[in-house]
């Protein structure tokens, strides 16, 4: 996503493709959980369950990101707060709105989410400051779960992993990828190197870690080691394979996307997005001194 030889409408829809699919997979996630933790795989209980998980988290999101971002812009208004505490504040408020939805019975990860967006939407985005620090954060955290996963995921994952595993893995990164991604694009008029390109490169990683430890938690021992193989072998196979190809096939695929057509949708310049802000043209109360 920041190799300059990928056109840029072609890197913007990566990013955010990649930072959607976590949110819409979530509510499946729970939905199949709840599923396995009844013995059921079609327990309709599960349905309304998980629905109210979900309106809770984003009513959680909501409030705390709304009044998150309010107290921030009312406290740097009247000098209240040093610049250095800002940013922790923002890591305070994405923390808080995840531990307000657990604590409801909601969904964690959409009410941080909305909450993100609630608290983009309030606050003025001029201050590189605390926006610089959340972003390497999120980096750091980021690492964590990834040393996580080699230390504690990798050496038991493989131990229980099957044939079966692995060919799972291979059409998870394949097929069941790539099919979806074609049908989706239809009427895009994307030619179909580029389809295949966009449906390559969907990597398995972070969220599936993520999603992994919360089934390692309600499932029992032998349906969690279960989860934990499939899962270690798909991602450990995502590394691989699109940590090898990604330089090759960006290059490869550069040359073929510059001997298109200016016209070409490929070619469709991503516009500067900015995060939009509630407080129109009034001068933002948010200030570096």
């Amino acid at each position: 996503m920041q190799d300059k030889r990928i056109p840029s409408g072609l890197r913007r829809l990566l990013n955010v493709e990649s930072g959607l699919n976590d949110g819409i997979a979530t509510p499946f996630v729970n939905l199949f959980l709840a599923g396995a933790l009844a013995e059921k795989a079609a327990n309709t209980s599960g349905v309304p369950g998980s629905l109210v998980d979900l309106l809770i988290g984003a009513g959680v999101g909501v409030g705390v990101g709304v009044l998150g971002a309010l107290l921030q812009r009312i406290s740097a208004g009247h000098g209240w707060g040093g610049t250095a505490f800002r940013p922790l504040a923002v890591l305070g408020i994405a923390l808080f709105g995840y531990s307000a939805a657990i604590e409801a019975g909601g969904n964690g990860f959409v009410a941080a989410f909305i909450a993100g967006m609630a608290f983009g939407a309030v606050m003025p985005h001029d201050d590189p400051l605390t926006l610089g620090f959340t972003d390497d954060a999120g980096q750091l955290m980021s690492l964590l779960v990834w040393f996580s996963f080699g230390a504690t995921m990798v050496v038991p994952g493989f131990e229980h992993a099957t044939w079966e595993d692995v060919v799972f893995a291979i059409l998870a990164l394949t097929v069941v990828r790539m099919i979806p991604v074609a049908l989706a694009l239809i009427g895009s008029g994307l030619d179909r190197v580029t389809v295949t390109f966009i449906g390559w490169f969907g990597p398995r990683g972070l969220a599936s870690v993520v999603f992994t430890l919360i089934a390692l938690d309600s499932l029992s021992a032998s349906e969690g080691d279960s989860v934990l193989a499939a899962v270690t072998v798909t991602v450990a196979l995502s590394v691989a394979l699109h940590g090898v190809t990604a330089s090759p096939l960006a290059a490869r695929y550069g040359r073929c996307a510059a001997s298109l057509g200016a016209d070409s949708p490929v070619h469709t310049d991503a516009p500067s997005i900015s995060t939009r802000s509630l407080a129109g043209r009034r001068p933002p109360l948010l200030h570096t001194p």
